[in-house]
């Protein structure tokens, strides 16, 4: 989302509980798959930024509200790979309020009904314009947070 990239995979299996650092890597192109040759490659690469955290299956209660229902059968069994796409909301957060910001926005709390800040002395000398039509709602904020995070993680599933 915003090519902010917060996200991080974890998983467990048989042999322990391991997270690979997406966070870390850098693509070396635009397009990191060109040709068959590219698959061992990032193959290789995902290798390299997986850390074993644990030698021990992640041991979660089977039951709600750990796994939905219609899961407890088979996830996370002898067997089995768990895989648990997380995101920073905090840092997509503040990535969002650079953004904004950096456009003028001033952040508004829409729930006491006030600025986000003490910001008059920004307002006083120009940096900051307090228009009504540059007041960004502190809940959509929020929101977009949210929402971009979990556009992210969708993203990691579904690739």
């Amino acid at each position: 989302a915003a090519s902010i990239g917060t996200s991080e995979l974890f998983f467990t299996d048989d042999s322990g509980v391991y997270i690979t650092r997406t966070r870390d890597l850098t693509p070396e192109k635009l397009r990191e798959f060109e040709d068959s040759d590219d698959v061992t490659r990032i193959i290789g690469v995902s290798r390299a930024a997986t850390v074993q955290l644990s030698k021990q299956r992640l041991s979660l209660p089977v039951e709600p509200p750990h796994y939905d229902e219609h899961n407890l059968w088979n996830s996370n069994r002898p067997g089995s790979t768990l895989f648990m796409p997380m995101g920073d909301v905090g840092q997509q957060l503040l990535a969002l309020l650079a953004m904004y910001v950096s456009n003028g926005y001033t952040l508004y709390d829409d729930y006491s009904g006030c600025l986000g800040g003490k910001l008059q002395p920004f307002i006083r000398t120009g940096i900051i314009n307090d228009t009504p039509q540059m007041r960004f709602a502190l809940s959509h904020i929020e929101q977009a947070a949210y929402s971009t995070t979990a556009m992210e993680l969708s993203l990691i599933c579904q690739n």
